[in-house]
Formats: structure tokens, sequence, C-alpha cells
């Protein structure tokens, strides 16, 4: 089982969306079980890091990119970086 690229395996630390962290209990088949911090129960999270259709798993708490209302520059911005990222990735 893969969580962007890498193998997810019992004891990793990843993030969901709008619970935030939580540890691998355990991988069978294809389906993690996640225990949520904070009393934020388990979870379970499929192959990518969906639950129930929706990427909501990641190795860490990601970057949103919040755009504003009729922002012109919005694709600039993603262009920008997309760059970065990019660079940053092929060291």
């Amino acid at each position: 089982m893969l969580l962007d690229g890498s193998i997810v395996e019992k004891g990793d630390k990843v993030f969901h969306l709008t619970l935030g962290s939580g540890v691998v209990e355990s991988v069978e088949k294809g389906t993690a079980r996640i225990r949520m911090s904070n009393g934020g129960g388990i979870k379970n999270m499929a192959d990518g890091g969906y639950s129930r259709g929706v990427k909501v798993f990641f190795w860490s708490k990601p970057l949103i990119f919040s755009p504003k209302k009729k922002d012109e520059n919005t694709a600039k911005k993603e262009q920008l970086v997309n760059a970065i990222m990019e660079y940053i990735e092929s060291e």
C-alpha cells in the first residue's frame, strides 16, 4: 500500500485534512487503520490516502493555496508554486 509514492507501514505518522495527525495501527489488503489523535477514533485509509473516495491523508500537513475571489493571477501563482516544487524535488 502506498501513500504519495511511499510504502505505508505500521507506526507511520500521517495527517488527515480535517482530523489532524494519526498513527498507522495496521495495514491489510490495501487498507490501513489509522488511530487519530485527540480522540478522533479509528479511520480507514485506502491506497493513495483515500477515504470514501476522497484524498484526505498525507504524510504531513499539506500546504494549501487559497486563491481569492476573482483573482486574475491565480494561474500564475499556481505555475510559480509548481515550478518551485519541481525545482526542490529535482535536487
